[in-house]
């Protein structure tokens, strides 16, 4: 296999996220996530001392670009719908961060396939590219439903 072939997968599916994405967020906008913010305990959060050894969590949580994410997310209806399926799986993600973390798999698995296709020559198959990819993107929601079932 060639890197054309990989080159031109990763950007197959890279369209297909950014397209998934794009009609994800042309969905119209609720006022669950304004009356669910009003019974919401907001923390004050205090400046940390020491910001160069602050945790890649803080870091998370400090980002400009995903406050921003996380402002559209919840505007969206699937956006208080998966606020209130993290809040049943108690997990203390916003939606955006689980979106994060969504792309991340969905991008990361065919990847390490790849990397894991020097070592082993059967994953150098394309199938298996495609493979990872709906291993990565199923594997959030899976999770997520796996940490839902154990609590309820």
């Amino acid at each position: 296999m060639d890197t054309m072939t990989i080159v031109i997968a990763a950007v197959a599916a890279l369209a297909i996220l950014l397209i998934a994405f794009g009609i994800a967020m042309s969905g119209g906008g609720s006022d669950v996530n304004a009356r669910l913010a009003r019974y919401a305990s907001t923390r004050e959060e205090k400046p940390d001392a020491a910001a160069g050894n602050q945790g890649i969590a803080q870091a998370l949580q400090s980002s400009e670009a995903l406050a921003q994410l996380n402002k559209v997310v919840e505007q969206r209806d699937f956006g208080a719908n998966l606020a209130r399926e993290i809040a049943r799986a108690d997990l203390r993600l916003k939606p955006s961060e689980y979106i994060v973390i969504w792309i991340a798999t969905t991008i990361g698995v065919p990847l390490l396939m790849v990397v894991l296709s020097v070592a082993l020559p059967t994953l150098r198959n394309p199938l298996f590219l495609v493979i990872g990819a709906l291993v990565g993107f199923m594997l959030p929601r899976f999770w997520l439903g796996r940490r839902k079932s154990g609590r309820l």
